[in-house]
């Protein structure tokens, strides 16, 4: 996911001005040995992910979301780690944010076979519903407490050929919920033309899927916070 991504926030206070200034890391890239690490600081890395409460008690903002983004890591032998989704509101004020994102425009690629993760994006969203994607390095951009700036960060490519991915691999993918059904079975399906049928995790899951209309991998939000 690059290096990391840059967020400022200002406003003003009875007293003059405040500003909050952030790093989110996202996906690190597979190896050769193991999955890569998701939502950390890639090459950059003397920041350290800072708690919803601390941030909220110490500033009038507001995080409505925190979670991984699902999907968003490349499939491969070994995996690609997952970005991060982090949504700031104002509260009881309008302020300023800017912003500068790493691998929003090219998504970071994988590595001898290893399928790319997802890339990064900003994005205003009002109440009303009405969303607006934002340039990848936004400036000056006012908002008040009646929408949120919403930060996807990018995830990470992954390594190697995804059809050589231990299915014990696969089973933890699945069950963790960081991946859905839809995308293992697209990436990780075997080719039957090579007398080769799909992972028997795979296989369960897709009968569960059927049976009950949503798999484990499905619910969104489930056991998705870094």
């Amino acid at each position: 996911q690059g290096t990391m991504n840059n967020l400022v926030f200002g406003w003003q206070t009875d007293h003059g001005t405040a500003q909050y200034y952030e790093t989110l890391g996202g996906g690190s890239g597979a190896t050769r040995e193991r999955p890569g690490a998701s939502a950390v600081q890639v090459h950059m890395t003397n920041t350290s992910n800072l708690p919803i409460e601390a941030l909220e008690t110490e500033y009038p903002l507001m995080i409505e979301r925190y979670e991984f983004v699902q999907d968003s890591g490349g499939s491969g032998k070994y995996r690609g780690g997952l970005g991060i989704r982090r949504d700031y509101r104002p509260i009881g004020h309008t302020m300023t944010f800017s912003g500068q994102g790493e691998r929003f425009r090219n998504q970071p690629w994988g590595i001898f076979g290893g399928g790319a993760g997802a890339a990064g994006k900003f994005t205003l969203i009002h109440d009303n519903g009405e969303e607006k994607r934002l340039a990848n390095k936004p400036a000056a951009l006012k908002l008040d407490e009646h929408a949120i700036i919403s930060v996807v960060t990018a995830g990470a490519g992954g390594y190697g050929d995804p059809a050589e991915r231990a299915e014990a691999g696969l089973q933890e993918d699945v069950e963790s919920g960081k991946f859905s059904s839809d995308f293992m079975t697209r990436n990780y399906q075997q080719n039957e033309a090579s007398g080769h049928g799909p992972p028997s995790c795979l296989k369960t899951n897709e009968k569960q899927h059927n049976q009950n209309g949503n798999s484990l991998a499905d619910r969104q939000g489930y056991g998705n916070s870094p």
